[in-house]
């Protein structure tokens, strides 16, 4: 049977005087440990499918990723995941929430 581990809200916000928008999606987590890659990966393919990053106005911002213990995982999404952050794993149950800030 498959399932989700984990489904923490991810907020999606654009702060523009014409175009602006904050929407809360459903986000789910298949595995338990989850790496800050595969995040990264699945984060900005949602954003490029359903707000066109990268096609529009929409190119640089920032995903944070807000864990339960206040720690926090920034990626800035102007630039490629640092090769040292890809391997950075995550208890999946830890994330309190995702924010995504597009500029």
């Amino acid at each position: 049977m498959f399932g989700f581990v984990s489904n923490p809200s991810l907020q999606v916000k654009k702060v523009d005087a014409k175009n602006g928008f904050s929407i809360n999606e459903l986000f789910f987590i298949q595995k338990e440990e989850v790496s800050l890659k595969e995040l990264d990966f699945k984060i900005r393919k949602l954003l490029i499918e359903k707000y066109r990053l990268y096609k529009g106005t929409s190119d640089k911002g920032r995903i944070v990723i807000n864990m339960k213990d206040e720690k926090k995982h920034e990626i800035d999404l102007s630039e490629k995941l640092s090769f040292e952050r890809m391997f950075d794993v995550m208890d999946s149950k830890q994330i309190k929430n995702i924010e995504v800030n597009l500029n």
